[in-house]
């Protein structure tokens, strides 16, 4: 049994172990990614909070200091403004849309109110569109009310278009006759509101004959369009006043049927009458246009017996 004894020394051998060495774990970079990412995250959100913090103060400093001035009026360009559209009233429009708006580029509700407001003056019909140009320019393209005609009233004279709609403003009889349109006399009904039309079969028969008429060389000789005059069939009867004279019309233009001569017809015979004798009223007489040919006599108060007769042919 001597084989599991030591050495020559004679003393046992001593087995001796090795220690077991510390497990160490290894290093996963995508988590320390991760983590580096949120810290990343957490310092831009702390960074861009304290920047809206202090951009929100400048910004509101800025606007308070910075706000828009009123446009002006001479920065409102009314384009195609008509011919006939006086300098005040052009500017009464310029400052109705000017009110509305400041120079602030960035506010559109502000063009849409301007588009209500002047929508609203009796002078405008329809309003296109308004525009902010490079600068600062405001440019309003609408389409205008034109005035053709006075109406005279009890009052004084106002004016309406070719739809018989009211414009603004009473005028005596001495600035209707220097601003020179054509004055309607005989209207039974009452005038509206500015910027609603005119009722009535009197004022829409007065201003057919009024527009054909216009652009005629003798127009100027008319005193007055009548109205007032109505047939046994309760029609209307249309007479052109002159200084000394008369013209009577008859029924309005497209009502003739096969009544009376077309007004084209009229409208030649008044030609005629005007180059022969100057004057529609071929000097201070009456002339009947509705009758198979126009016919020239003196006024009905000169006695019948000294009536002298003209007769134009067709």
């Amino acid at each position: 049994m001597g084989w599991f004894l030591s050495s020559s020394t004679g003393k046992p051998k001593k087995k001796v172990r090795k220690s077991a060495k510390p497990a160490v774990k290894g290093w996963d970079p995508r988590k320390t990614l991760a983590v580096l990412e949120v810290l990343a995250t957490v310092a831009v959100l702390a960074l861009l909070g304290l920047g809206w913090r202090h951009a929100e103060r400048y910004l509101m400093n800025y606007a308070h200091e910075k706000r828009p001035l009123p446009t002006g009026t001479e920065q409102v360009e009314l384009a195609g403004a008509p011919y006939w559209m006086s300098p005040m009233l052009q500017r009464d429009l310029r400052v109705a849309v000017a009110r509305d708006l400041g120079n602030d580029a960035m506010r559109s509700d502000d063009l849409g109110s301007a588009v209500r407001t002047l929508a609203a003056s009796p002078w405008v019909e329809g309003v296109e569109r308004i525009r902010r140009m490079p600068g600062g320019k405001i440019v309003v393209n609408a389409k205008y009310r034109e005035p053709i005609a006075f109406v005279e009233e009890a009052d004084g004279m106002r004016l309406v278009d070719e739809k018989s709609v009211r414009l603004p403003g009473l005028y005596s009889q001495a600035e209707a006759q220097k601003i020179g349109l054509p004055i309607i006399t005989g209207v039974k009904s009452s005038p509206p509101g500015e910027g609603a039309a005119w009722k009535g079969e009197e004022l829409s028969s007065g201003l057919a004959l009024v527009k054909m008429l216009r652009g005629q060389p003798y127009l100027s000789q008319v005193t007055a369009f009548d109205v007032s005059e109505r047939d046994a069939r309760n029609r209307v009867r249309l007479m052109l006043k002159t200084r000394q004279g008369l013209v009577r019309w008859g029924l309005p233009p497209g009502q003739e049927a096969t009544i009376e001569p077309t007004a084209a017809v009229k409208m030649a015979w008044l030609g005629r009458i005007y180059r022969d004798k100057g004057q529609i009223d071929a000097g201070g007489q009456i002339v009947d246009v509705y009758g198979a040919a126009a016919f020239i006599h003196q006024p009905d108060r000169e006695d019948p017996g000294l009536t002298v007769g003209y007769s134009v042919d067709q």
